[in-house]
């Protein structure tokens, strides 16, 4: 298919350009606002912009005959976004109607958009399925599950297939170690870790009050390869003229604590962490349960926690010193 990518010169974008390229023709959109020129794979056409440019998307459809348009593009910061809220409504928003009103106009029918597990906020239990409560408790969690909304709404409508990924708490890069999280400062748990270790610094873990083992919060940890594989299955599905809302996470769920720690020994590392105060409205236990993907796509995570860490740790030592 022809395909385009709209954010592929980020984290998650790069290692799914990696993985499709081998079958596919793909061309990148991307600002670089939080992306990287470095990661645009030398096999994909890359454009400088936004999607909320929506001239510029539907030119791009046009004259490369895209069939399919992926979105991983969007304000992803979730204290970032209660702090600059109109941002996050903005880009993601307002980002999201100018891709699908681009399908409209150019007869293009098929997307796969990235969501996010912050859609169902505080779960009312676990594992979480796509059916469950969504009650987002942020700007950036309502945000995506706004976009949701256009895409699932404007597909009844205008004749369009999709695939809406929740993903859970992604780490690890590519096998390649050419793709990852590139960003000097993350914001996701096993690169801040591995950013501490690489430069010689505290890791403040957030929070040990919680109803947990060890009291620090636990999360759903998938490697960003699986992702792409997931992207990959997607694709097939698509091509059926069928679609889906889909959670994608490995399904077992690590405390902070278990990460950091599993990290010090897998890395041999010298532990150095601090605890810092409890974040107000982080749940407890955020858990998914991926068996829809596993029914309808035939995925399912093959990377351990422990190649989360490896992978991440020795992308981030190449490229982020």
């Amino acid at each position: 298919m022809n395909i385009l990518v709209i954010g592929g010169a980020g984290y998650i974008g790069s290692v799914v350009v990696e993985r499709l390229i081998k079958n596919h023709k793909i061309v990148v959109l991307d600002d670089l606002s939080t992306g990287f020129k470095e990661l645009v794979h030398k096999d994909a056409k890359f454009v400088l912009g936004t999607m909320l440019d929506q001239k510029l998307v539907e030119n791009i459809i046009k004259e490369n005959s895209i069939e399919l348009v992926i979105c991983l593009a969007a304000k992803i910061v979730v204290p970032e976004s209660v702090a600059k809220p109109l941002e996050y409504y903005e880009t993601n928003i307002h980002g999201i109607i100018n891709v699908v009103q681009a399908l409209k106009n150019t007869n293009c029918k098929n997307i796969i958009f990235s969501s996010s597990a912050a859609v169902y906020g505080v779960p009312k239990s676990v594992p979480i399925r796509e059916d469950d409560i969504k009650d987002p408790c942020n700007p950036y969690g309502r945000s995506k599950l706004a976009c949701e909304w256009v895409i699932t709404d404007a597909a009844k409508v205008c004749d369009i297939n999709y695939a809406i990924f929740r993903f859970f708490n992604v780490a690890g890069a590519s096998s390649s170690n050419d793709y990852g999280m590139m960003k000097k400062k993350p914001s996701l748990l096993i690169s801040c870790i591995n950013d501490c270790f690489i430069n010689n610094k505290v890791f403040n873990i957030y929070g040990n009050q919680y109803n947990t083992i060890d009291k620090t919060a636990l999360r759903d940890y998938v490697h960003v390869s699986d992702l792409a594989s997931a992207h990959e299955l997607a694709i097939e599905m698509l091509k059926q003229n069928k679609s889906g809302i889909f959670n994608l996470g490995s399904g077992t769920g690590y405390t902070v604590k278990q990460v950091y720690d599993t990290a010090v020994a897998v890395l041999n590392q010298k532990p150095n962490f601090v605890y810092q105060p409890n974040r107000p409205g982080d749940p407890d236990k955020l858990l998914t349960d991926y068996s829809r993907a596993n029914k309808v796509l035939g995925w399912k995570p093959t990377h351990s926690l422990t190649e989360m860490i490896v992978d991440d740790f020795n992308f981030r030592n190449k490229h982020c010193k």
